[in-house]
């Protein structure tokens, strides 16, 4: 069996287990000094703090349009105390009143004077100015205007009318001044998956073949001569294969660890391909930007 493969398929294993054993408190949480040093998004993107603040803050809401403007503005900040501690409410409507931004720039102006960050460091967003920004030196007070445009423009409520995945991502693309590129709409997408009201438009979600910088990085690794979507769909297709060699030539049984939840989606192996390039660049010794874990 691929070596580079099963090294893969036990990160995720591995991670899991530290998951596990976090939760708990079996201690060592890992023996892997990479992952007890580091940190390193869930194995299903599901479980990660960031997505649980969005979807417990999501609950109840019935409106399409509202889902899915809370979660496009969410996800360009994209810090996981984003309602609670920045906004200080569950989540923004998307009828009746017009998008309160200037309110929302106090609110955020207070959370920067303590100290909370108003920015994610997982990816960068541009913070182009506007032309009629009241301040345009300051990057989130530009794109709070500009998502108030996004509020009064028609191309946005013919979201919900996207006809499948694939078409929803395209039409999130629909204006590059709303910030929206390929990487966003896929999050977006994945966020909107988690809602019953989204159904419609996210169908076919758990098999999308999208594939991040990170994950280009990895696949190209693991197979060099294949390309990114292809390699993808053969470790989503083969991944019982994997786990049971992990089992055979590693002693380390995915589906006893998991059961009964043991096949993982292609979104979330896409998500541990892009967190695995970080793990396997400080395990080779080639430096690279992440923060270290620390106990809270």
């Amino acid at each position: 069996m691929n070596k580079k493969i099963l090294d893969f398929f036990e990160y995720i294993y591995d991670r899991q287990n530290l998951a596990f054993r976090k939760q708990q408190d079996k201690r060592p949480w890992t023996r892997d000094s990479v992952l007890h040093e580091y940190k390193f998004c869930n194995v299903r993107r599901f479980d990660d703090r960031g997505t649980k603040h969005f979807v417990e803050h999501m609950k109840g809401v019935q409106d399409l349009d509202t889902l899915i403007f809370n979660s496009v503005m969410y996800r360009i900040f994209n810090v996981s105390n984003f309602y609670s501690e920045i906004l200080k409410t569950r989540y923004i409507p998307c009828y009746g009143k017009p998008f309160p931004w200037k309110k929302i720039v106090k609110e955020m102006d207070r959370a920067k004077e303590k100290g909370v960050r108003l920015f994610s460091t997982a990816y960068m967003i541009c913070g182009i100015p506007e032309k009629d920004c009241p301040r345009p030196k300051d990057k989130h007070v530009n794109i709070l205007l500009r998502l108030s445009k996004m509020t009064e423009d028609p191309e946005f409520y013919r979201l919900k009318r996207s006809l499948s995945v694939r078409d929803l991502m395209r039409n999130l693309r629909f204006k590059s001044q709303y910030l929206i590129g390929d990487f966003l709409a896929y999050q977006i997408v994945l966020d909107l998956s988690y809602f019953s009201i989204a159904k419609e438009i996210t169908v076919g979600v758990e098999k999308l073949d999208y594939c991040g910088p990170g994950t280009i990085y990895s696949l190209k690794n693991l197979f060099p001569k294949l390309s990114p979507e292809e390699g993808l769909r053969i470790l989503y297709e083969k991944q019982d294969e994997y786990f049971s060699g992990l089992r055979i030539y590693r002693k380390k049984d995915w589906r006893k660890l998991c059961f009964p939840e043991s096949e993982i989606r292609m979104t979330d192996i896409e998500n541990c391909l892009c967190e695995y390039r970080k793990y396997f660049k400080l395990k080779t010794g080639i430096k690279t930007r992440i923060r270290r874990y620390r106990e809270s």
